[in-house]
């Protein structure tokens, strides 16, 4: 049967049917300025798929239908899937995100369900349909301090937020990334405007810092 999955409307996915999400999912010339970045097929409680025909919840029916779900992996629950199939449509940059193991995640769930949906971690497959960049992993250490060096706006804020670039090698990474993601906005948006206006200054294109 066809299922009629559900669209998640991150404000990084691609607008309309420019997006592959919007044109999977027919929206018409009304929402073409609306972002379609996922489309999400499985039982997830924030996005769960329909049976197309009747409207059911897929749930529901597997619920009813257990042998339709195959054999789980020990650990998940018998009469649910144990995965979500996701199709992405991205325009810009995604945030940062932090997955819990499996443990941990159970854990959270049963603190903290208004946050974290459901009991499960969050291992990832990613195959491309189309030219695809993702980050992997940190850049080497020297790199990085090199690089920051070359911003001092960068190293201002980091210094205002009481970071010592003396710190060991082996807690530079972790400090270094803690300070960036906790700092206040207000000044992160200052000096960004500050280092905007030096490069502009200096004809220096912007892509040269989007690239570091």
């Amino acid at each position: 049967f066809q299922l009629h999955p559900f669209a998640q409307n991150y404000a990084w996915g691609k607008r309309g049917n420019d997006s592959l999400v919007g044109s999977l999912m027919n929206v018409d010339e009304s929402k073409r300025e609306v972002p379609y970045a996922e489309l999400w097929m499985g039982t997830h409680p924030s996005g769960p798929s329909k049976i197309l025909e009747t409207n059911e919840l897929l749930l529901s029916w597997l619920q009813k239908n257990p042998r339709a779900i195959g054999t789980v992996p020990s650990g998940y629950s018998g009469n649910d899937l144990p995965f979500l199939f996701k199709v992405l449509s991205i325009q810009n940059a995604l945030s940062i995100q932090a997955h819990p193991d499996k443990t941990l995640a159970g854990k959270l769930h049963q603190e903290r369900s208004s946050i974290y949906k459901d009991a499960n971690h969050k291992p990832e497959m990613v195959i491309a349909l189309t030219e695809f960049r993702c980050m992997c992993s940190f850049r080497a250490i020297e790199e990085i301090v090199d690089l920051s060096s070359q911003f001092p706006e960068f190293t201002t804020l980091l210094s205002e937020s009481g970071f010592d670039a003396r710190t060991a090698q082996e807690n530079y990474l972790p400090v270094l990334f803690r300070r960036y993601m906790t700092s206040d906005d207000r000044r992160m948006k200052e000096l960004l405007a500050v280092l905007v206006n030096r490069l502009r200054e200096k004809n220096t294109p912007l892509s040269v810092v989007e690239d570091t």
